[in-house]
């Protein structure tokens, strides 16, 4: 399985040029939705991307917690 954060996410918020960042935010996105993919019982490649979430998941870190939170 392949998780991923596109680049304008990674952007928006802020963090497109920290390695540190990049690798925490996908490390924490990433278990979050592995762990809902495993309550549905439907495992899969899943990349985050702004065309699937509303635009308050796209205001910078703000933006990234409203988005880490509802998973």
């Amino acid at each position: 399985m392949t998780i991923g954060i596109s680049r304008t996410f990674l952007s928006v918020w802020g963090i497109h040029q920290d390695e540190s960042a990049i690798k925490s935010a996908l490390a924490e996105l990433g278990s979050r939705i592995v762990k809902k993919m495993i309550i549905e019982k439907k495992l899969r490649d899943y990349l985050f991307t702004t065309h699937d979430y509303p635009a308050d998941y796209q205001q910078g870190f703000e933006g990234y917690k409203r988005l880490r939170d509802s998973l």
